[in-house]
């Protein structure tokens, strides 16, 4: 047990300190876009980082407002993100 700490904890600190690192390039990169996305309920630092790098500029793309629906139905009708549903209306 205590050599997986001593592996694991130094990867966890290496870890949030890349997280860390990647959100404040996405505030420098589009502060506005980032935390729109983290405002949505469910989406945490980590995937609104791969959200807003995968979709590239959100205000331009389809997938924003592919997603923008897919967060409608999940905060007006309370059902989960359906992925199956999400991809194949693209």
């Amino acid at each position: 047990m205590t050599l997986e700490t001593t592996v694991i904890d130094p990867l966890d600190e290496q870890l949030r300190v890349l997280e860390q690192d990647l959100a404040m390039q996405a505030k420098a990169h589009d502060a506005f876009a980032y935390h729109l996305l983290r405002s949505v309920p469910g989406i945490g630092r980590l995937l609104a980082l791969v959200i807003l790098y995968e979709v590239e500029d959100l205000q331009r793309s389809i997938l924003a407002h592919r997603l923008g629906r897919a967060v409608y139905v999940m905060l007006t009708k309370r059902q989960p993100f359906d992925k199956a549903r999400f991809m194949a209306t693209l």
